[in-house]
């Protein structure tokens, strides 16, 4: 077994996608600037390297896909010759190396599916969701048991209702809802009602301040 991993030229500075398919690991290079590879012209090419056995690691299948009309992304295979090209540049070194212990090494990259930056932000993403849902809990509470004062909202400069942007906390699609009356405990300003009588707490965007 190797300790280096020397691909062929036209695969330097791509770093591979590890995935599974069908319960077979697979390795994808994309390569996205245009170029030609074993007579194989293309403006963008993905190689893929399967195990033919899930979880054995051997034999080993290379596919090369290619895009060749910048107006539109349909995908055709390259060539056999040229697939079997690339087979012969990549298998042998790939087993050489391990694919196993490749596979393992680029599952651990940054960049898989929902990796470690995008987990971090999905989680930021519901802490924010569950804080405003919390406030609106709140809020919703205070008004139920009579500690609001509703405050008829201040029109724009040019007389039309405020908008309040609402439905991005909650991971929807957010739209922009009138704002009827601003929602006030002890004379501090808390939040809004809007035009269907939901309150909502003061944690949104606002359109139309002055």
């Amino acid at each position: 077994m190797s300790n280096t991993l020397e691909l062929p030229a036209y695969m330097d500075g791509v770093t591979a996608q590890a995935y599974t398919e069908y319960g077979k690991r697979k390795l994808c290079w994309t390569i996205t600037e245009p170029g030609e590879i074993h007579r194989n012209r293309f403006r963008w090419a993905c190689i893929d390297v399967t195990e033919r056995e899930p979880f054995r690691g051997e034999p080993l299948w290379v596919s090369v896909q290619r895009r060749t009309n910048p107006d539109n992304h349909i995908r055709t295979p390259f060539t056999e010759a040229g697939r079997n090209a690339v087979h012969a540049d990549v298998v042998p070194v790939i087993a050489r190396y391990g694919f196993n212990r490749l596979w393992v090494d680029q599952s651990r990259h940054l960049g898989t599916y929902r990796g470690t930056d995008t987990a971090r932000a999905e989680a930021e993403s519901c802490r924010r969701m569950a804080r405003w849902w919390d406030d609106k809990a709140v809020l919703s509470e205070a008004h139920e048991a009579g500690l609001t004062e509703l405050v008829p909202a201040t029109p724009d400069d040019y007389g039309r209702p405020r908008t309040v942007r609402v439905g991005h906390h909650i991971g929807g699609r957010s739209s922009w809802e009138p704002v009827m009356a601003e929602v006030h405990i002890d004379g501090v300003l808390e939040g809004w009602m809007l035009a269907n009588a939901e309150i909502v707490p003061l944690d949104n965007e606002i359109r139309g301040e002055s």
